[in-house]
């Protein structure tokens, strides 16, 4: 991994930031899983980079034509003098349009949440459900990939109804809007973990797009968040 880190730092000139790149970064933090979502291994990587997870994964470089709607600047401290080695820590600020609200994703963790009718006695309050969010938006569709099975109990664990912020982080032709899910793990420092990918999508093609321009984030305010 390390010497394929190297040829491909020399081929774009760019700083490696725990398996992404300082030039592309933005677009490179909208990885997602290929397959189910496992256990989280032992830390080896901040949580923003693929790296942190076990799973194969799809790469989020994406489409040409995927307009970047949030900033980002990260940094990485190596244990030893090599960039490409083994990390003492990492962290990400990222900047962007966001959102709080309730997880409402059981079971597998990931999965597709479609417009359906609301549920009866679906506790709301002042911080909605995802899938009450999304309804809420007329949302057609939120494809919801999970970075890692948080259904397990220990230091991951991540409940069912728990506060999470969604940040907007790119949008392709005004009908899908790609954002990633962040869940406060410290609430004194005010630090994140990353813990799923998120895709609304108003249409599977270029042709019907969504009549707000920023979708369900068309009312979200800006926020600055700190992922480890």
């Amino acid at each position: 991994m390390q010497g394929l880190a190297k040829i491909f730092a020399a081929a774009k000139n760019s700083d490696y930031l725990a398996g992404l790149w300082k030039d592309t970064l933005v677009c490179d933090l909208l990885w997602r899983l290929n397959e189910e979502p496992r256990r989280r291994p032992k830390w080896r990587a901040p949580t923003w980079s693929w790296a942190a997870v076990s799973s194969e994964v799809c790469l989020g470089r994406g489409h040409r034509s995927r307009k970047v709607l949030a900033n980002a600047t990260a940094s990485v401290e190596p244990v030893g003098i090599n960039p490409f080695s083994e990390l003492r820590s990492a962290r990400l600020i990222i900047s962007g349009l966001a959102v709080k609200v309730r997880l409402s994703i059981l079971n597998k963790n990931s999965g597709c949440i479609k417009r359906t009718p609301a549920l009866p006695n679906w506790p709301e309050g002042p911080v909605p459900f995802l899938g009450a969010f999304c309804r809420a938006h007329d949302v057609p569709e939120t494809l919801y990939s999970a970075d890692y099975d948080y259904s397990i109990r220990g230091p991951d664990f991540v409940p069912y109804g728990a506060k999470i912020e969604l940040i907007l982080v790119a949008q392709l032709f005004d009908a899908h809007f790609f954002a990633l899910v962040l869940k406060c793990v410290d609430e004194n420092a005010q630090l994140y973990h990353r813990i799923a990918h998120l895709h609304f999508r108003y249409s599977s093609g270029p042709t019907k797009k969504c009549s707000e321009p920023l979708g369900p984030f068309q009312d979200a305010e800006t926020k600055t968040f700190t992922v480890i």
